[in-house]
């Protein structure tokens, strides 16, 4: 089982108007910016990851070094946040 396919989405969820003000002060220009990361294995397993702030250079640079490795490698990686999940759409909680 080899990472092959990696796609990157830029979401702003919303967040509450009483913590909006606190999450920009903290966060700066990115405060409602989080990027997931879906990573898909030659054997059919979707890992979903997640980053704070916008797509970068350095994330997906990053990102690039996971192709053609073991998913299971990363696991214990303090900046890469992966979660398995079977292929048949099970969420994951």
């Amino acid at each position: 089982m080899e990472i092959g396919e990696i796609e990157t989405y830029e979401i702003h969820p919303p967040l509450q108007a009483w913590n909006q003000d606190v999450h920009r002060l903290y966060q700066g220009s990115t405060w409602d910016a989080r990027t997931l990361v879906m990573l898909r294995a030659d054997n059919g397993l979707e890992e979903l990851g997640d980053y704070q702030g916008p797509p970068n250079e350095r994330l997906e640079s990053e990102l690039e070094k996971l192709k053609g490795t073991k998913p299971c490698q990363w696991l214990a990686h303090p900046r890469l946040n992966i979660w398995l999940a079977p292929a048949e759409r099970v969420p994951v909680y």
